[in-house]
């Protein structure tokens, strides 16, 4: 079976290729806009690039993890937000519409498709984006599933366990805990910290068994930043390591950012789909004892 990861050098992307290409069952292809060892260079923005990817093989499996994750870069750059964002995805239909064999496509988005509150929001409930960065996700997903119906969105929360990324929160709290001692941390915005291995595993499941539309993928365990920055401070403290963590912090910095995109305070989320409601999630102690505790003895 050949899968393609648009986005393959990202956090989520980066995991997944290495993850599947790990299976003998599965010849796994990444791409990116930047040419590497591992990838493929393919610009989503470049409709020849795209059709030339993939013309070349014939994929079962297309997952698109490609576009902008901060929702500060979106709102404060909305134009290249929807490029990046959006129009990927119009040009990735194109492409799938030109090609003899019809890949399933799962697409990654988030839960920012929905407005902040904490009533229940499953697929079946109205989207309405807090930021613009939901808006460009939420547009990508109207798109593909109207043009393109062998096609999943997968609306998920904050990553974490892909410690060798330079955007994993957990791995950047311990650098500066380490470096300084202490961090500030804000105490208010609610996270549902999702670990990228339940995220393998859900993908894993859909192939056997693909489901067409939206689902929300999301572990209902909710912590603040300071809460998470609390819990890696045990697993230091346990390595011997003195630190302290308050919760008077600011997120996220509006210094560096022109605008600075709006957040739920603590969004609720459910889904409709089975394979959802029986996931058995991974915890937020089980992934620092399992992926990040090891990392953490090796630097101190």
């Amino acid at each position: 079976m050949k899968i393609l990861i648009l986005g393959a050098t990202g956090y989520l992307g980066s995991f997944l290729y290495e993850s599947l290409s790990s299976l003998d069952k599965y010849e796994v292809f990444g791409s990116s806009r930047r040419e590497s060892f591992k990838t493929i260079k393919a610009d989503l923005l470049d409709g020849t690039q795209l059709n030339n990817l993939l013309k070349e093989e014939d994929f079962d499996i297309i997952i698109n993890s490609a576009g902008h994750p901060s929702p500060d870069f979106c709102e404060s750059r909305p134009r290249k937000a929807l490029e990046l964002n959006t129009l990927t995805s119009i040009n990735l239909i194109k492409s799938l519409k030109k090609i003899r064999k019809k890949p399933f496509l799962i697409n990654i988005s988030t839960i920012y498709v929905y407005g902040d509150t904490e009533s229940q929001n499953n697929e079946n409930d109205i989207t309405q984006p807090i930021n613009y960065y939901g808006f460009t996700k939420l547009l990508s997903e109207l798109m593909i599933n109207h043009y393109y119906q062998k096609s999943l969105s997968i609306r998920l929360p904050m990553l974490i366990g892909n410690p060798y990324h330079p955007n994993d929160l957990i791995m950047n709290i311990y650098k500066t805990l380490v470096e300084t001692k202490n961090i500030k941390l804000e105490n208010i915005e609610k996270r549902y910290p999702l670990d990228v291995l339940d995220v393998v595993n859900l993908i894993k499941s859909l192939i056997k068994s693909p489901i067409y539309g939206q689902i929300n993928f999301f572990n209902k365990q909710s912590f603040t930043r300071y809460q998470i920055g609390i819990e890696v401070q045990k697993c230091l403290s346990n390595l011997g390591l003195k630190t302290t963590v308050t919760n008077d912090g600011i997120y996220p910095d509006p210094t560096k950012w022109s605008q600075v995109a709006r957040r739920h305070k603590n969004l609720y989320v459910s889904s409709c789909h089975e394979i959802v409601n029986h996931f058995a999630f991974t915890s937020l102690t089980k992934t620092l004892e399992s992926v990040y505790l090891q990392n953490f003895s090796k630097r101190i």
